[in-house]
């Protein structure tokens, strides 16, 4: 995820369509940045239009909250499905 998107007008006008939404931040030595509060954005849509989320892997340059981390691309996967955020 590269900012946060408002996803509910297509998830409202297919939501019969659209089997699953799927998010993660960039990997690799120029990452850009992939914030928390997106991924929760986009979940929170995807609930309210009850269609399955997963977030897969948080990307090599990560904020939550206050903080930035850089996160080796070994732990990317496991920190996101650590988040627990899954829905369906």
């Amino acid at each position: 995820m590269l900012e946060a998107i408002d996803i509910g007008p297509y998830l409202e006008k297919y939501q019969s369509r659209i089997k699953s939404v799927i998010c993660g931040g960039e990997s690799g030595n120029n990452a850009r940045l992939c914030d928390y509060e997106w991924v929760l954005f986009t979940r929170k849509q995807c609930i309210e239009y009850d269609v399955p989320f997963s977030f897969r892997q948080t990307g090599a340059n990560f904020r939550k909250g206050n903080r930035t981390y850089r996160i080796k691309r070994k732990y990317q996967m496991s920190q996101a499905a650590r988040a627990g955020i899954d829905y369906k």
